[in-house]
């Protein structure tokens, strides 16, 4: 491709940034509009809004508030802004929280069921409307529950839900720590850490911390050409006996419907601040046409994710699946990519985009108590097609060529033998079977404790809808 192109093509991606920041700004006054039009509430939910008022009076916000739409702005895709709540109740303290859940727990049971509905939100980055919002209900929005502190002996730090990951990371900074969490700095602690709306309330993590020196990290920007031959050389990498436990990428394509352009652009991680690596100069002799690989603090290096990826405001869509790590399978799911985008390449602002996680086995097999069920020797391979774009009259077309797209990769793994059931829950659609994927054995155990620690089923599917709920 010669260079005209690849100015054309970053001139593109410039655009949509101009457009981000334009979506931004209007985006708002629609965002009004649609408060102002929102229909009333049910008669249980008022009761219940009156009793939230009453024991809560500073912290319960309608759609004539301010605080209303400010709350409903801070989530990350324009669809999920979208879905009203009747009230929103903003906690800023573990006691406030309690007197919500009391109180609507009482109004739950003594209403029909589903008559009384609520949701909760720590950050709101899922792109699946309804997953942190409900319509017509109540939202309890964590995002005033902010506080980081590190434990005096360094080895903790307590977390609240409303945190964004990059105030974790500017704390943990000035320590010379970090700890396991999100790699976007805008994303929610809370739903990261939970899967989304599924375990009832937390308002606190205690995250286990380690030492940690800056990063060599940023993106690295391919000729379409080299894609074939990065994507085996990402095969190579990802297995367990090549594997650097410093090293990790998560390998991108986006295909740029304006140009017609698929753009290959890895997001490169080296937790130690050691310039090009052996275990990853597959990515930097290979020809490419931009980089921002250098030396990082953790926050710093969740801001270039940030800024590469995370749009807010915009149309989103997230899908997702795994199979073992496989060079033809890997082929296969890109090339069903490929025909993936081409049923968007006329959708306005459009960005659909293949992303490759490796999920290698020293990672899997850290701690054996967990609930996934993932249990295997074998490197597995998380794929995400992740969308934006501009209109809502797109929205079917895009759905329906992302959610083809996965099912494609889903039937030819498994036509491969190395399919997986497991499903990332923060990149799942809805509809997805999240929690299926777990196995039948954790199923069970995510059964009990829900009966024991919910036995009325507050947080249940009929009342609390939203994220992906034991039927």
């Amino acid at each position: 491709m010669d260079s005209g192109k690849i100015y054309t093509a970053l001139a593109a991606v410039s655009a949509v940034t101009i457009y981000y920041f334009y979506a931004r700004w209007t985006a708002p006054d629609k965002l009004k509009l649609a408060v102002l039009q929102a229909s009333a509430p049910n008669d249980a939910t008022k009761r219940t809004y009156q009793s939230l008022i009453g024991a809560l009076p500073r912290r319960v916000f309608t759609p004539h508030d301010g605080e209303f739409l400010k709350a409903l702005k801070l989530y990350f895709a324009s669809q999920a802004q979208h879905v009203l709540p009747a009230f929103i109740v903003r906690p800023t303290s573990m006691e406030e929280v309690a007197t919500a859940v009391r109180i609507m727990g009482k109004a739950i049971t003594a209403a029909q069921p589903g008559e009384v509905q609520f949701a909760v939100r720590s950050g709101g980055h899922s792109a699946i409307p309804g997953a942190a919002g409900v319509e017509g209900g109540i939202l309890i929005d964590l995002s005033l529950l902010n506080s980081v502190i590190v434990a005096k002996n360094s080895k903790t730090v307590d977390v609240q839900p409303g945190v964004r990951w990059k105030d974790v990371y500017r704390t943990l900074d000035a320590h010379g720590l970090s700890c396991a969490g999100g790699r976007a700095c805008d994303v929610g602690v809370g739903g990261l850490i939970l899967g989304g709306n599924n375990f009832a309330i937390v308002t606190k993590y205690t995250l286990h911390t380690f030492q940690q020196a800056k990063l060599w990290t940023g993106h690295i920007y391919h000729w379409p050409s080299s894609t074939p031959s990065l994507l085996e050389s990402y095969y190579h990498f990802s297995r367990p006996e090549n594997y650097d436990p410093c090293a990790t990428v998560i390998f991108a394509i986006g295909y740029f419907g304006l140009l017609n352009l698929h753009v290959p652009a890895p997001s490169v991680h080296y937790t130690n601040p050691v310039k090009n690596p052996p275990a990853l100069q597959w990515l930097t002799k290979a020809p490419h046409f931009h980089s921002t690989l250098k030396i990082r603090t953790m926050s710093e290096a969740t801001h270039t994710v940030n800024s590469a990826s995370a749009m807010t405001g915009l149309r989103w869509h997230f899908t997702t699946t795994t199979f073992e790590n496989n060079l033809d399978m890997t082929l296969s799911a890109h090339a069903a990519y490929r025909t993936g985008s081409s049923k968007v390449r006329h959708v306005s602002g459009v960005c659909f985009a293949i992303v490759f996680q490796p999920l290698v086995p020293s990672a899997t097999k850290y701690h054996d108590n967990n609930s996934l069920g993932i249990d295997t020797d074998k490197t597995l391979t998380v794929v995400l097609i992740s969308v934006y774009w501009k209109r809502a009259i797109d929205d079917e077309k895009v759905y329906a060529a992302s959610e083809e797209t996965i099912r494609t990769i889903e039937s030819e793994a498994k036509a491969m033998g190395v399919y997986h059931p497991y499903k990332y829950a923060n990149y799942a659609s809805k509809g997805q079977e999240v929690l299926e994927g777990y196995g039948a054995e954790r199923v069970r155990m995510l059964r009990e404790v829900a009966k024991k620690y919910d036995p009325s089923g507050v947080f249940g599917k009929r009342s609390m809808p939203g994220g992906f709920k034991l039927q």
